[in-house]
């Protein structure tokens, strides 16, 4: 329901697609202008609506980062309605995670919304961007938002809920395999198994008598190399053992049973969640 805004560069010029119509950006050259002053940025805004960018503001010292680079659309994104979803669309180096962590660390300044950072989640899909983040988010005033892999979210999540450490081969299965359980032909057979199965059993159990369906089988036809497939499924549940691609399967097996779900670790109830790089999740 949040406005979805999509960028394109043309030479040195650079264009945002907003409510329908093409706007013309420019760049600002020298000045900064610090995230906890909305006023602030609202003056920025105004400017840049009136024409007059090079009357306003000065620097304020207030983040490390160099926010002159960034555009007056990166400034209403950051600064842009607290109850609704922002979607940052742009190719790579176009500045999508600068402007997402700098729009979470507005929003977690005092004033300018009422979410509080440890219930703030910012989740990824690889370790070296965690990293990265990890290392920014402090140096914007953020020090208490935990921030995850999905990978690690889940195995939490699941280990929680199981009591126990979730038997895992770190390996990865064959690309078919992978293909197989990534698709939304597999949710929907699980989604159809689970109709007429009782929700009491451990979801990890279930998960690996799903597996050994004839029905789930006759599915396996539409994949190229189902032989390959079915022998490492089978491998699977005579060895029970899991892999990374079953991981969101199991999160859907809990919360079809508990219709929540529990960590530890990480805060569930969410005043808000980044999600960084999310077109790395198709996998999921």
């Amino acid at each position: 329901d949040g406005e979805v805004l999509h960028a394109i560069e043309l030479k040195d010029e650079s264009y945002v697609l907003s409510r329908g119509n093409w706007h013309k950006q420019m760049k600002l050259s020298s000045q900064t202008f610090s995230l906890k002053d909305k006023e602030k940025i609202k003056d920025l805004m105004q400017s840049y609506e009136d024409g007059k960018l090079d009357q306003v503001g000065e620097q304020s010292g207030y983040l490390h980062q160099v926010l002159s680079l960034l555009t007056p659309e990166q400034f209403r994104m950051i600064s842009t309605e607290v109850s609704k979803p922002v979607v940052i669309q742009g190719s790579a180096g176009t500045g999508k995670t600068t402007v997402a962590l700098h729009r979470l660390a507005w929003l977690m300044f005092e004033g300018n919304s009422k979410a509080k950072e440890e219930n703030t989640l910012v989740i990824m899909f690889n370790n070296s961007l965690a990293a990265y983040v990890k290392h920014v988010l402090p140096e914007l005033g953020i020090t208490k938002t935990p921030i995850v892999t999905f990978f690690d979210w889940a195995l939490e999540i699941i280990h929680t809920t199981l009591g126990r450490q979730l038997p895992r081969k770190d390996s990865k299965p064959p690309e078919e395999v992978a293909s197989c359980k990534s698709s939304k032909s597999m949710l929907r057979e699980l989604k159809k198994y689970l109709v007429t199965h009782p929700k009491v059993d451990e979801p990890d159990a279930v998960l690996l008598d799903f597996y050994k369906t004839d029905v789930l089988h006759e599915f396996l036809g539409e994949f190229a190399r189902h032989p390959e497939v079915k022998a490492y499924l089978n491998k699977q549940c005579r060895e029970s053992f899991f892999d990374e691609y079953d991981l969101a399967l199991l999160l859907h097996l809990i919360h079809h049973r508990d219709g929540t779900y529990h960590s530890k670790k990480y805060p569930i109830d969410l005043d808000y969640l980044m999600v960084d790089e999310a077109q790395d999740f198709t996998v999921m």
